[in-house]
């Protein structure tokens, strides 16, 4: 085995001041101090200013190394400028750094970096966007879940257990989830979001109120505009607001399935993107006021977002190739 290397300390540098002062070569210094010569040559060359007869040569020595080291290794988060200046303007769009880094490939194949990158490159060098992140946080942590089990019941209701499992398995357009997010008035408007499965392209409406009418009218005219290959089913909640599901198989044609009370996960996609929503209006927003240019602004942001999921292309673009096809 080999001698361990290590460290010149503070003592061992005085020695060596001591030594070159005392008019010793880099062979005798190395030997009194059984070290190799190159380590001896390296250090008066990098660390020992040219004036010996400093009082604080040893001291200035060791400082300088100290500081050396702590830099070692240490190169910037991202490659580039233009990386930079891109992580920049997608993280006020409110990419995440996966979307970020998944869509700079596509775009730029000869510029690659990856999530971790830009989070180091965020909490390291560019604070000032993490108000730009999902989470908002200013330290990273890891995610949790809890889940609940009772709730009330919707007539005639198809459990998502009945489901067919190619709309689980996402193989085919036209199998789309909803949900309402609440304003901060208890009786004021809320948004009705509808999500398809396969290519996470999605759907905002106002609900002035949250009623099963108010719910029933917006489904059906936001689906009557797509050919009946593109509204096959609807995944819903246990809500109050979709008590009337039946008026909307019959007008639309759309088998509707419920999931298990409290169980939010078994309509995962809708949730996720009612959670990209809340990064615009955030929690305790009343929607009274939204218009219909910011929902449609709101729909367009997010449809041209791009999804790992998908490859890192948009929703739309996702859905204009089942169009297509």
């Amino acid at each position: 085995m080999g001698t361990k290397y290590s460290q010149l300390t503070l003592e061992d540098r005085t020695i060596i001041g001591t030594l070159v002062k005392g008019g010793l070569s880099v062979r005798e210094i190395a030997k009194e101090l059984c070290r190799a010569r190159s380590t001896i040559s390296r250090e008066i060359r990098r660390n020992f200013p040219k004036d010996l007869q400093s009082d604080h040569l040893a001291k200035t020595a060791h400082e300088r190394a100290e500081k050396r080291k702590c830099t070692l290794h240490k190169r910037p988060r991202l490659k580039n400028n233009f990386i930079r200046s891109y992580v920049d303007e997608k993280i006020r769009l409110g990419w995440s750094p996966e979307q970020i880094a998944g869509r700079l490939q596509l775009e730029h194949p000869e510029l690659t970096t990856n999530h971790e990158s830009i989070y180091r490159y965020l909490y390291s060098e560019a604070r000032h966007l993490l108000a730009y992140l999902s989470r908002r946080r200013k330290r990273r942590q890891r995610r949790t879940f809890t889940q609940k089990g009772r709730g009330r019941r919707i007539p005639e209701a198809t459990p998502i257990t009945l489901r067919p499992p190619e709309i689980k398995d996402r193989n085919e357009v036209g199998h789309w989830e909803a949900d309402t997010a609440y304003s901060s008035s208890p009786t004021g408007a809320v948004l009705l979001v509808m999500t398809e499965r396969k290519c996470r392209y999605l759907k905002v409406s106002k609900l002035k109120q949250r009623t099963a009418t108010d719910a029933r009218r917006a489904l059906i005219r936001r689906f009557r505009v797509l050919p009946p290959n593109l509204r096959k089913t609807l995944t819903l909640d246990n809500g109050t607001e979709n008590a009337q599901h039946r008026s909307v198989h019959r007008s639309l044609g759309m088998q509707t399935y419920f999931c298990r009370p409290y169980a939010s996960y078994e309509k995962g996609t809708v949730e996720n993107s009612i959670g990209l929503i809340r990064r615009i209006f955030p929690k305790g927003t009343s929607f009274d006021n939204v218009s219909f240019q910011q929902l449609r602004t709101l729909e367009q942001l997010l449809n041209h977002r791009p999804r790992k999921c998908l490859n890192f292309l948009t929703p739309h673009e996702a859905f204009i190739n089942e169009c297509c096809t």
